[in-house]
């Protein structure tokens, strides 16, 4: 059972599934596809596109998710 709290994935013991030292450090959200891909997004601000918006993603880990991939957005928590 995966749960999904304040945006966070859990697993069924309450810890979070997302690795995030695994994350590029611009990387402020995780989620999974529709086609079970997973990616890391960057945040327009993090993008090499100074002069136009891009929400730019690179691949991921699937960290074993296995949910409704319209419930994987998860932000990535404050330092």
């Amino acid at each position: 059972m995966i749960w999904v709290l304040s945006g966070t994935l859990l697993d069924a013991n309450g810890v979070t599934m997302i690795d995030w030292k695994e994350a590029p450090k611009e990387a402020r959200w995780w989620a999974m596809n529709a086609n079970g891909q997973a990616h890391w997004f960057l945040g327009p601000e993090d993008s090499h596109l100074k002069d136009s918006w891009c929400l730019c993603q690179v691949p991921a880990p699937s960290f074993g998710f296995s949910g409704d991939w319209k419930y994987s957005l998860t932000e990535r928590p404050e330092a």
